[in-house]
């Protein structure tokens, strides 16, 4: 989940805890998983996306937008 509070959240559907990722600066607007299943890109009022890894979720990319906000994060499957 995306939070105003700068993190994204990963949720536990077994034990409903949630893992915490903050690196982000400013609001997080948008998350979604790649369709591997491998990446999550979220994207933030900073300007930024990040590209989190799912093994371990550490940060593989941030992606400075300069002066545009991406408000949606989208992942495109590849044959």
């Amino acid at each position: 989940s995306a939070s105003r509070d700068e993190t994204v959240r990963l949720w536990s559907i077994v034990s409903g805890q949630s893992k915490l990722l903050k690196e982000h600066t400013s609001w997080v607007i948008s998350v979604a998983w790649s369709p591997d299943g491998q990446t999550l890109a979220s994207t933030s009022h900073d300007f930024t996306i990040i590209l989190w890894n799912a093994d371990g979720m550490r940060r593989i990319k941030r992606s400075v937008g300069g002066t545009v906000i991406a408000v949606v994060v989208a992942w495109s499957p590849t044959e």
